[in-house]
């Protein structure tokens, strides 16, 4: 690995890292709504209800991911068979 590419990787998590941090600290939001605080503005495609997990494709840091969120309201969180289909499916 190079050293931009080590650095751009940094920035990534970094910039992951940041979002993740301002969702943990919202707990009040609903999954989608935590997921636009995770991914890069305007860049949510695809979101999709499994079970109470909401995934979705976008970017982070403009590199292309795939997330989930659940709904803590929900069985406090845990993943059930309709969420890991729902995770089966986004792969």
């Amino acid at each position: 690995m190079t050293s931009r590419q080590i650095g751009r990787a940094i920035a990534v998590l970094g910039a992951a890292l940041a979002a993740a941090s301002a969702a943990a600290q919202a707990p009040q939001l609903t999954p989608a709504q935590r997921i636009d605080l995770v991914l890069d503005p305007g860049s949510v495609a695809e979101p999709q209800a499994a079970g109470a997990m909401t995934i979705a494709r976008g970017t982070v840091a403009g590199r292309a991911v795939l997330v989930a969120a659940t709904n803590p309201s929900v069985a406090r969180g845990a993943i059930g068979a309709a969420e890991s289909a729902g995770l089966a499916a986004m792969f």
